[in-house]
């Protein structure tokens, strides 16, 4: 029964009235007090959670401190969130052998945001929980724009609509829907279109007045994203259209169908007629608003001519996307008749979609290293790819993030950390064949790699070499180390070493079998290691390669 920890010794003497032996005998008395009967490892803080989602688990051991079987009590949880924070005992809930140990799993899935705490007990001790819930939340505004009086056909000052993250976790951007005179207000997004608003941020969305016609004009701008709570919300526009100098027909250019960024779309006429009793003199037609150079005035007739009363005369406009999203546009009418005002505008839209990634993009992860491949598009335009890598998301284009050095069809990055989340993007570039100077790019393919334990060959990774040389960082380890080499879900070799690589051989018996490396097959190569807390083994990696 020790009084204290550490080893304690003690002799028994025992005394007789066998005087042949002597008249005593003794036993020598050993052991060692342990702090507490058993102890627990502490989960890390599980960090910043999406209100409603679930962490991956966390797993906590409970070691028998002791030379003899024990049961520990628990595991529970208390404390003020205890309901965010879930348990799976996985079996630890009986027996525990002399200083062997058992393992449950513990998650976090918060109902709310802001910091949250909970006590887990097992065994009689104590650790604490701590995680934080995070939720998005949209603001727009103002929530709505009163544009007064406008001459038809003429364009009002922009104004500008806010959309910010007023919470904590970052708001990504859906789109722009509207209803009502459509045709009668711009409206461009192109500021906010593949925004990620951390919290705090915002992105603009401006808005404009054209009336088509007279009278009075209204619309309802439906902003979308991913607020849980909230993921539209609404702007209303209103103005009222006053007599023009200037018709247009048709009032605005809506190109239904989207136009591949860096190619063109039929052409569009647009008709200018003079509404006025007197000649109406043409001086200039010029593209202007948020996206001119999306569009081509591929001919114009007007410019220069002095139209009678009721005379008509046409321009071509084509578009040309120099970016994937909606896009917008003024053709602007100049004229110096003798009533005001002198500017006229009809509205342009299109949508421009992302040219084709390139094909069949595949990647492999060591354990500092990652490893690009691809099949070219066959497109003639084609310029190349560009891989791009960041360490928190997706890269949303070119240069958000570090490029990643490539030649031959293939792109190499290395020195990264162990055990580390990249995320990386794949693009596909293109020459404009409107603009030979201008480059396009495409969605780009999303790629997102651990790196880990084993080296080579890397997980994923389709090799030409029938003897590869497995390796793999130190581990802690009491007896070296074990693998096991799978094709399919059949085992074909199992072996054992100290050193932190295996050459492959050309061939190698495995249960009276031969067996060897065959091209267009896929390998797993599981990898195990002896610590302390687990001497019979425990799996620390694997990597899956394929023979091509």
């Amino acid at each position: 029964d020790p009084s204290g920890t550490g080893g304690e010794n003690a002799t028994l003497d025992i005394s007789d009235d066998d005087t042949a032996d002597g008249d005593s005998q003794s036993q020598d008395l050993g052991g060692t007090g342990v702090a507490n009967q058993f102890s627990l490892t502490t989960p890390s803080d599980f960090g910043d959670v999406l209100v409603g989602q679930t962490t991956p688990d966390q797993t906590v051991t409970v070691t028998n401190n002791t030379d003899y079987n024990a049961n520990p009590t628990g595991p529970t949880i208390s404390g003020a969130n205890q309901g965010d924070f879930a348990i799976d005992s996985n079996g630890c809930g009986g027996s525990v052998g002399a200083n062997a140990s058992c393992t449950f799993n513990v998650n976090f899935s918060p109902s709310g945001t802001g910091s949250e705490h909970a006590t887990l007990n097992a065994g009689g001790q104590s650790v604490s929980l701590t995680g934080t819930g995070i939720q998005a939340n949209a603001n727009v505004s103002p929530g709505s724009i009163a544009f007064g009086s406008q001459p038809a056909s003429t364009v009002s000052p922009t104004r500008n609509i806010t959309l910010q993250n007023t919470g904590s976790a970052p708001l990504t951007y859906g789109s722009v829907t509207f209803t009502g005179n459509t045709g009668d207000f711009a409206v461009s997004d192109s500021a906010c279109q593949g925004a990620v608003l951390q919290p705090g941020d915002q992105c603009i969305i401006t808005a404009a007045f054209n009336p088509t016609t007279t009278g009075s004009r209204s619309e309802t701008v439906t902003v979308h994203d991913n607020d849980p709570n909230n993921p539209t919300q609404t702007v209303s526009l209103t103005g009222t259209g006053t007599p023009s100098s200037v018709g247009f027909s048709p009032g605005s250019v809506t190109f239904v169908n989207p136009v591949v960024a860096g190619l063109a779309s039929p052409v569009h006429s647009v008709t200018i007629t003079n509404t006025t009793s007197s000649n109406l003199p043409i001086s200039s037609i010029t593209l202007t608003g948020t996206n001119p150079k999306n569009f081509i005035r591929s001919a114009d007739m007007c410019t220069g001519q002095s139209l009678a009363p009721n005379a008509t005369c046409t321009v071509h406009i084509e578009f040309a996307p120099t970016a994937a999203g909606n896009r917008t546009a003024f053709l602007q009418v100049n004229d110096t008749g003798p009533i005001s005002p002198h500017s006229h505008e009809v509205t342009l839209t299109g949508k421009g979609t992302f040219p084709n990634d390139a094909k069949s993009v595949r990647a492999s992860v060591g354990c500092s290293s990652t490893r690009f491949t691809w099949v070219p598009p066959t497109a003639t335009r084609f310029a190349g790819v560009r891989v791009v890598r960041n360490r928190l998301h997706y890269p949303a284009n070119v240069t958000d993030g570090t490029a990643v050095p490539r030649s031959n069809g293939s792109a190499s990055n290395i020195r990264l950390k162990h055990f580390t989340t990249y995320y990386y993007r794949v693009f596909a570039s293109y020459h404009s064949k409107t603009r030979p100077s201008q480059i396009n790019y495409s969605a780009g393919v999303r790629l997102k790699l651990r790196t880990g334990e084993i080296c080579t060959p890397q997980n994923g990774a389709r090799s030409k070499d029938l003897t590869p040389n497995f390796t793999w960082l130190a581990s802690a380890t009491r007896s070296g180390y074990a693998f096991v080499l799978q094709r399919g879900e059949s085992t074909i070799d199992i072996n054992y070493t100290k050193k932190t690589s295996f050459q492959l051989r050309s061939s190698w018996r495995y249960k009276a079998a031969t067996h060897r490396l065959v091209k267009g097959k896929t390998y797993t190569f599981f990898l195990y290691a002896y610590p302390a807390s687990h001497p019979d083994g425990t799996l620390i990696g694997q990597t899956t390669f394929t023979i091509t």
